[in-house]
């Protein structure tokens, strides 16, 4: 990784980086695969204990200076669903993105995705040799930490929603009112 932004120090701007996460009603942060990077630390600590809390879980990308999705998943995800939301979703929006920026976006896309189970889909499709991710032509680095959503978890808990539909319209408003300096800080 670090030869190939040696090589090309605007490589990481065409990254699409990608990481799912869940967001509790309650305000509960899973802390056990998070690092925390913040100009200010409020010391806020939330207590949830539930054993079927109500949540939404949601992907979420980062390219350039663009937030591709956010896209809401139901239920628990397999292998299949992946496959069919990365060919019927999020492959499509990373286009959308790419042709509607065509300045920003002019070398070939590369799509980072830290485990996930589809490494013939991006050999085989759309990200030949251009993928992000275990055994793949670029590994995903050892101890990496994950593209986490921290700042944006921030902004959705900075008042309690009241329901799971005001939970996903902060997540939704959350994402579009990220500003350019946060993008570059990330």
């Amino acid at each position: 990784m670090t030869n190939r932004i040696d090589s090309n120090p605007s490589y990481l701007t065409h990254v699409c980086f990608s990481y799912e996460s869940t967001f509790y009603l309650n305000g509960e942060v899973n802390r056990s695969n998070m690092r925390y990077r913040s100009d200010v630390n409020p010391h806020v600590f939330r207590e949830g204990h539930s054993q079927y809390p109500e949540k939404r879980k949601v992907w979420a990308g980062i390219m350039g200076n663009h937030i591709v999705g956010p896209l809401f998943i139901e239920g628990n995800l397999n292998g299949q669903q992946y496959l069919d939301m990365l060919e019927d979703l999020i492959h499509p929006l990373i286009v959308e993105i790419a042709e509607a920026h065509p300045d920003e976006f002019t070398e070939n896309i590369v799509f980072q995705q830290d485990g996930a189970p589809s490494p013939a889909w991006c050999t085989d499709h759309h990200y030949r040799n251009r993928w992000i991710g275990r055994k793949s032509p670029t590994e995903w680095p050892a101890c990496s930490p994950d593209l986490t959503p921290t700042y944006l978890k921030s902004q959705v808990y900075s008042t309690p929603p009241q329901n799971l539909a005001d939970l996903r319209q902060k997540i939704i408003d959350g994402c579009r009112g990220i500003s350019v300096e946060t993008f570059g800080r990330a």
